[in-house]
């Protein structure tokens, strides 16, 4: 029986399937933090950092600390920071909350072959994070279950990513590529 993830903890398979397309792909990942964030309103945010390696970084930034940035209302940003500070630029990756790793993966591959012309473009909130949505709670749910699938049927500790890296796992009316339908923080790609 799948053990509930917490809502601050709901987001971590999904993030995990994130690390496991970079690594499989060959991208360094040198940390992944689960961030325990609150707004200045005191509202809890689920989000994460995944710490790009700088020999994976090294061709386009230099020294420049690269970073990959999720949260349940921005989604993917690209962070970098110049050595010695905290932050320097966020870079919106992909245009909704919840892409699939795939998508994820492909749009950090393009960013880390070249700097983007468009480096300084807005990053825009895709929903709120006090605001319930079912869909984007069910597409969160359907990567821990899977991932709690994985972990049940697995013999060793090894963390493999239990979904394709080409589709975000199935979920009931989230739609496809041949038919995006309406799904969490859908507002089309990059």
């Amino acid at each position: 029986m799948p053990v509930e993830a917490t809502l601050q903890e709901s987001h971590r398979a999904y993030i995990r399937a994130v690390a496991a397309a970079l690594t499989q792909a060959g991208i360094g990942i040198s940390d992944v933090d689960f961030l325990e964030d609150v707004w200045d309103d005191g509202d809890p945010i689920r989000c994460a950092h995944i710490h790009l390696t700088r020999l994976s970084t090294m061709q386009v930034y230099g020294v420049r600390e690269v970073w990959i940035s999720w949260t349940e209302e921005w989604g993917w940003t690209m962070q970098i920071a110049a050595p010695g500070t905290t932050f320097e630029v966020a870079y919106p990756l992909w245009a909704q909350v919840l892409p699939a790793p795939a998508d994820v993966l492909a749009a950090v591959q393009a960013v880390l072959a070249e700097l983007p012309e468009d480096f300084d473009r807005p990053r825009p909130a895709y929903r709120s994070n006090s605001d319930w949505d079912e869909a984007l709670e069910t597409q969160l749910d359907v990567y821990t279950e899977a991932e709690q699938h994985v972990s049940a049927s697995s013999t060793d500790d090894s963390r493999e990513t239990p979904f394709s890296l080409d589709t975000q796992p199935a979920v009931s009316g989230q739609g496809t590529e041949d038919d995006p339908g309406m799904s969490a923080g859908s507002a089309g790609n990059r």
